[in-house]
């Protein structure tokens, strides 16, 4: 493991350990609401963008929702929304 993904893995123990939120820490925060909602917090924007897939860059590691229908209902710096019929989110590293 190299320097850095060792420090940050000790700094997100430590956040967990002392209940501070994820996202104070740059950690990317996904939350998604029954199968309908997908919120991404912390974001470095869109890789890909159809109907049945979109993947984003978290930054460490890209995040692909899968689905019908998707769209991008909002996006900022900090916050995308997507909504759809959502039939997988994966995380690729």
């Amino acid at each position: 493991m190299d320097n850095e993904k060792r420090h940050r893995s000790l700094r997100e123990k430590l956040c967990s350990a002392a209940d501070i939120p994820a996202e104070l820490t740059g950690t990317p925060k996904v939350t998604l609401t029954g199968s309908g909602e997908v919120a991404v917090e912390g974001h470095s924007g869109l890789v890909e963008y159809t109907e049945e897939r979109i993947t984003v860059n978290l930054g460490r590691y890209l995040l692909t929702v899968k689905g019908s229908g998707l769209r991008l209902d909002a996006m900022d710096r900090e916050v995308l929304l997507i909504s759809g019929v959502v039939f997988s989110v994966e995380y690729i590293f």
